[in-house]
């Protein structure tokens, strides 16, 4: 049997070579070459197959005349094989940065890999397989590809925010949203549920949102029916820079409320959020909604509404529990941090059972920002910790040397589920050594998006914080106006507390809800398209 095994192989690598299948590289196979010593088999030379392998860009669109390529797929093209039977072909694709492997197999040439990762290099390979199970096989020589940047198109008319499309009316800042399935019942089922800070200093806080159909192409994502009398209410009206808090009397963890994000969970949708306490303090807190999926209602007495320093205390029709709370805290505190601020969880939307809700499945991750009490920690003051829910409680990462786990010159994260255990995460990246920006409106801080991979360390199913690729191999985002032009430094700083959605549940149907701003006007809530998925 080893004999027969032995001459089909050579047998191979005959035919190759006396058909003239140029060779460099070489015939693979299951366990030693029989029939030679060890210090003979060492000496052989691999052969490796010259299949004039090329990997090249895939067209997406076209944009006032600009062509833009795919910023996840790569085309690889190669010489077949002729002179013996071959099975099929199998493509390997590994990129430099996490050195993570795309494979794929395909009986033809050319072929598409799909799924990977943008602006980023990836060295592919060719193996010819004689058999099913690939035991007889030829590798190629390798070549290299990069996939595009993203490009994202801010929706409206003309080259400024001045013209973008405002999705809700009176929105101001702060958007999140999320997507109704099927759990939700065919009223709700399909359609985004949007919360946001509104204009009008009298409903300042979370108000909640809806489009008005089934989200299935643009013009059913850019617009939504607000409803007033619903949500949270911040108590107190926050100061302008360097001036004092108003005189807002009480006592409780929620004096401002800022930031948030709702998660549907199994029956109802969780609201986290970021609040300033009668402390001064800044803690991360969560109520549930009173109404379940519909999630408009967060009082659990006659009001639908909560807004007072009351509702939110101990014992209030709102009481709000800490989820991450801060140094000397009895409840959920954290030694080393003085106050915890924006922040989201990586909910896995595109799991296919759980359709956008999260089951509190024990190993998922938060990514938030917080101020390290100890300066020793970090020289930023805009940096992001890395906490890991255990099934009943969220535990922040900290390093060997008791600092907090941190990634750098990160503001604004906005994680988004790529299928599996991967994901990526857009973010402002602020280069302001000395503390917060001194002007979210004026500062630069342009977009970048970096990835994640549960798979390179640790559990495979849990994103840990060394599953992450380093900051500092982040990519650049291109962003354009609605006539297609590019949108310069300045104007992509404006971009702010975004949330990024699959409206569709499809990867190439990408938008962004983000504030958008200018000098001379409040800031709003627009939206923006990935043009190149």
């Amino acid at each position: 049997m080893i004999k027969n095994e032995w001459k089909c192989r050579l047998s191979i690598l005959l035919l190759l070579t006396a058909c003239g299948e140029p060779l460099a590289g070489r015939v693979n196979g299951q366990g030693p070459v029989p029939g030679r010593p060890a210090t003979e088999r060492s000496r052989i030379r691999p052969f490796r197959w010259e299949a004039g392998l090329t990997v090249g860009p895939v067209e997406a669109t076209t944009v006032a005349g600009r062509r833009i390529q795919s910023s996840t797929k790569l085309k690889v093209e190669w010489r077949p094989i002729t002179s013996i039977t071959i099975d099929h072909y199998e493509i390997e694709a590994t990129e430099s940065i996490g050195s993570t492997r795309v494979q794929v197999s395909t009986k033809t040439t050319p072929a598409t890999l799909t799924e990977l990762k943008s602006g980023t290099p990836y060295d592919v390979s060719v193996k010819a397989c004689h058999d099913l199970d690939c035991r007889y096989s030829v590798q190629s020589v390798a070549a290299t590809g990069t996939t595009s940047e993203e490009y994202w198109q801010v929706q409206g008319t003309g080259n400024s925010y001045t013209t973008a499309n405002k999705v809700v009316v009176d929105g101001n800042i702060g958007a999140h949203a999320f997507l109704y399935g099927s759990w939700a019942g065919s009223e709700l089922a399909g359609r985004v549920r949007l919360y946001y800070n509104p204009l009008s200093n009298s409903e300042k806080g979370a108000k909640p949102a809806l489009t008005p159909a089934a989200a299935t192409g643009i013009s059913t994502v850019n617009l939504f029916n607000a409803s007033s009398g619903f949500g949270l209410l911040t108590p107190c009206s926050q100061p302008p820079p360097g001036q004092p808090a108003p005189n807002c009397p009480g006592t409780g963890p929620v004096r401002n409320l800022a930031l948030f994000q709702a998660v549907p969970m199994m029956g109802y949708v969780r609201f986290y959020f970021e609040a300033n306490g009668t402390d001064q303090k800044n803690r991360i807190l969560q109520i549930d909604s009173q109404d379940g999926y519909l999630g408009r209602d967060f009082n659990r007495g006659s009001r639908t509404i909560c807004q007072t320093i009351s509702d939110y205390a101990i014992g209030g029709e709102c009481q709000a529990r800490v989820a991450i709370g801060v140094e000397g805290d009895a409840v959920e505190g954290n030694p080393g941090v003085r106050n915890v601020r924006q922040f989201k969880i990586l909910v896995p939307t595109l799991d296919p059972t759980l359709e956008g809700r999260w089951d509190g499945a024990a190993g998922t991750a938060m990514v938030l920002t917080l101020n390290p009490s100890n300066q020793a920690c970090s020289n930023y003051t805009v940096t992001q910790g890395y906490a890991i829910w255990n099934g009943s409680r969220w535990e922040l990462q900290y390093a060997a040397n008791g600092c907090p786990k941190l990634f750098e010159q990160m503001q604004a994260p906005n994680p988004v589920h790529l299928g599996g255990a991967r994901y990526k995460l857009y973010y402002n990246n602020t280069t302001n050594r000395l503390g917060v920006p001194a002007s979210p409106l004026t500062d630069i801080k342009l977009m970048k998006v970096f990835y994640a991979d549960g798979g390179l360390t640790g559990s495979p199913t849990t994103i840990d914080f060394e599953d992450w690729e380093p900051t500092a191999k982040a990519r650049n985002l291109v962003l354009l106006w609605p006539d297609g032009s590019i949108v310069n430094d300045d104007n992509e700083s404006r971009f702010d507390d975004h949330v990024t959605l699959m409206p569709t549940r499809d990867p190439s149907f990408q938008i962004i809800y983000t504030n958008m701003s200018t000098p001379q006007a409040a800031p709003f809530i627009g939206m923006a398209v990935l043009v190149n998925p």
